[in-house]
């Protein structure tokens, strides 16, 4: 990872302060799917230029975990602390900071739970736009929380004109009340199912939003030609690490370490299919295809900066002075 260049001003510079900004602060600034999109796809097309290092990642018994997320761009700083807790709703839960490159200064510290859900579900919306083949039309879904409601929201942003077929995998009455959201998109047509097997039978892209499990969900054999299979969280798909014809990640670093990487038939990562997309992505519609995309801190840094900046214009959130420590501060 190369060290960005210096600038000569920041992104986004706003007087000697610390901004809180508040699950209801950032949900009232009416950022829109489209714009989370938007600014995604700038963090990812970057990522070369990012200080990146992998998270640090503490697994605890009982489907718990605890990641830590920093990241450098330019005149920014951030660090995003996350969790899983079973029971929790949403179940992941994360708040982040923002820091000055260029005076070493806090500038903001936020609620990240929704710019966690809206941006890993913009990462699954356009892993579908530059990895799926480009005649699909019906997409399954599973694990229909937070992330799977925000994967579908950004969805039907990315393709607001494209008829397409929604599966969803039936789990309490999660399906029920996510098609409820979505029965006035004229072009998606939701069916809720009950297996696995029906979800992956006949689906173009499968994209899982489940956070935890112990097993492989779903038989190589249930999976289309031509397939795109999108884990959001890694989990229950290992099985089709040595079937499909390759892997896309959204960074080397973070899944070198696991179980089959050596053994890929291909590996790219996923802002080089974005780069590249003719050299290094799909090469034909029978591909099968798993991304596995981990989820990056720069993700959070630049939808952070889109949050930070509408919030200033709009005076929204709680200022506190924030001066330099000096010679007298203790």
């Amino acid at each position: 990872m190369a060290a960005p260049a210096p600038v000569s001003a920041p992104v986004v510079r706003g007087p000697e302060e610390l901004v809180f900004l508040s699950h209801p602060d950032i949900v009232g600034l009416g950022i829109t799917p489209a714009d989370v999109i938007r600014a995604v796809e700038q963090g990812l097309l970057k990522k070369h230029s990012v200080i990146l290092p992998p998270k640090i990642h503490i697994n605890l018994p009982g489907n718990i975990f605890w990641n830590t997320m920093p990241c450098v761009f330019e005149d920014f700083y951030s660090c995003k602390m996350v969790n899983r807790y079973p029971g929790h709703e949403p179940a992941i839960l994360a708040t982040m900071v923002m820091g000055d490159m260029h005076t070493g200064q806090f500038v903001a510290h936020l609620d990240a739970t929704w710019i966690t859900a809206m941006r890993t579900g913009a990462v699954a919306a356009l892993t579908v736009k530059y990895v799926a083949k480009k005649s699909f039309s019906t997409i399954g879904m599973l694990g229909l929380g937070a992330t799977g409601t925000a994967t579908l929201h950004c969805l039907a942003a990315l393709f607001p004109d494209r008829p397409m077929t929604i599966k969803l995998l039936r789990y309490k009455d999660h399906a029920e009340v996510l098609r409820s959201k979505f029965e006035h998109h004229a072009n998606l047509h939701i069916l809720i199912v009950d297996t696995m097997e029906a979800l992956c039978r006949g689906s173009d892209v499968v994209i899982s939003a489940v956070t935890a499990a112990d097993r492989d969900l779903a038989q190589p054999e249930w999976f289309e030609s031509g397939v795109t299979i999108i884990p959001i969280h890694t989990r229950g798909f290992m099985n089709m690490d040595l079937v499909v014809d390759q892997v896309v990640g959204d960074d080397t670093g973070h899944v070198c370490d696991f179980r089959n990487f050596k053994n890929f038939r291909k590996f790219t990562e996923l802002c080089d299919v974005m780069l590249n997309p003719t050299t290094l992505g799909r090469r034909n519609d029978t591909e099968k295809i798993l991304c596995y995309n981990i989820g990056l801190a720069v993700h959070d840094l630049f939808v952070g900066r889109l949050v930070l900046e509408r919030a200033r214009a709009h005076g929204v959130g709680i200022r506190v002075p924030a001066p330099l420590p000096g010679k007298a501060f203790l």
